[in-house]
């Protein structure tokens, strides 16, 4: 269950919705966006979501969480706002062999 969950709209038009939820003491972010959330939608937003990965940071003072290993537009937007991306696979789903990176950010390694 998540700790804070957002939606992010655009006029009635779902763009994506994110929130953290807690594992242990760390905070897990994720996000499931729409094909209507354009680059534009992105850029705007970079502010507000610095503000909340930084709040977020000083909650869990560690977040983490799985991106698939082709899904590099969202890798991208991960490495862009500060996260580490692991440079191996490190899950590979037992059922349909899907591979994915971990991705960390630490309060103490942010900038």
């Amino acid at each position: 269950m998540s700790a804070e969950a957002y939606t992010v709209l655009d006029g009635d038009t779902v763009l994506c919705i994110f929130g953290v939820a807690e594992r242990g003491p760390w905070g897990v972010p994720w996000m499931l966006s729409t094909s209507d959330l354009k680059s534009l939608h992105m850029k705007a937003g970079i502010t507000e979501a610095r503000r909340t990965l930084d709040r977020w940071l000083s909650t869990y003072g560690r977040l983490f969480n799985l991106v698939h290993e082709r899904n590099e537009q969202p890798k991208r937007w991960l490495r862009w706002m500060g996260f580490a991306i692991d440079s191996n696979v490190t899950f590979t789903h037992p059922k349909t062999g899907e591979q994915f990176r971990t991705f960390t950010m630490m309060k103490d390694k942010h900038v």
